[in-house]
């Protein structure tokens, strides 16, 4: 199952890559990112966007700028979608 859920998320992401979303366009409401918290443990912090983007994707098998490797996408039997996006791929960000 956990397999079928990867397997969903690089085939959407692929998609969204080869319509032209990039990492910009990966953001929170401004309420995350500019409003401090109110209250409990966490009181005044807001969210840093760009380290958290770093971090997830590199755990989704994807590179810096959000695009999933070639390996990824093979692994998941998404071969399809690895040509899909190859030339986005070797473009500069």
């Amino acid at each position: 199952m956990f397999e079928v859920g990867e397997r969903i998320v690089n085939l959407e992401r692929a998609y969204l890559i080869r319509e032209g979303i990039r990492r910009r366009d990966d953001c929170l409401p401004d309420r995350f990112v500019k409003d401090p918290l109110p209250n409990g443990a966490s009181k005044g912090a807001v969210v840093e966007i760009e380290p958290m983007l770093d971090e997830y994707y590199a755990e989704r098998g994807w590179d810096e700028r959000g695009i999933p490797e070639e390996t990824t996408l093979r692994r998941l039997g998404l071969s399809h979608a690895a040509r899909d996006i190859s030339d986005l791929r070797r473009q500069s960000s």
